[in-house]
């Protein structure tokens, strides 16, 4: 009876022993089903970031090239509102030299007009006075005439009047 106890007790370990292994066995291939899943999810997610930052490295060369293609359009445009300011400035300049070359012609033609009114009243002066003095030559070569006429009326006279003296 000792013995079959000794037995049976050691029998009793030895299922134990192999039920505790046996569950043992199960928690480990748990283990490593469940370490399996999740090194398979890691896996999965690691690819979906790495697809993630193949698109994300995609979006940013194709920004890059946005961006570097606005650069130059905006490059490209402050050099050509620079030279419109440049032919706005040069067209501003011009205007205002033909402003400025108008705004002279005016006042000299206004000048010349002043001149040539200045010139027509001195002509109209100049020919009043003409006038002026024709009509008092001719008044004096009447008086003359008539002076001349009274003095050989009084030659005529005195010589008559000697003659009849002498007589």
């Amino acid at each position: 009876e000792r013995r079959v106890s000794v037995t049976e007790d050691k029998v009793r370990a030895e299922v134990e022993a192999q039920e505790e292994l046996k569950s043992k066995r199960e928690a480990a291939e748990a283990l490593a089903a469940q370490r399996e899943a999740v090194v398979q999810g890691l896996e999965g997610k690691v690819k979906e970031l790495e697809e993630k930052v193949q698109t994300a490295e995609k979006d940013k060369a194709e920004k890059d090239g946005v961006i570097e293609e606005l650069r130059t359009a905006v490059a490209q445009a402050q050099a050509e509102a620079k030279e419109g300011e440049r032919r706005v400035s040069v067209t501003e300049d011009k205007v205002r030299a033909e402003v400025e070359a108008q705004e002279e012609l005016k006042s000299k033609r206004e000048a010349a007009e002043a001149l040539a009114a200045q010139r027509e009243a001195v002509v109209q002066g100049l020919e009043g006075k003409v006038k002026e003095l024709e009509e008092k030559v001719q008044t004096a070569e009447k008086d003359k005439a008539e002076k001349d006429g009274v003095i050989e009326e009084l030659r005529t006279a005195v010589a008559q009047a000697q003659a009849e003296a002498k007589e």
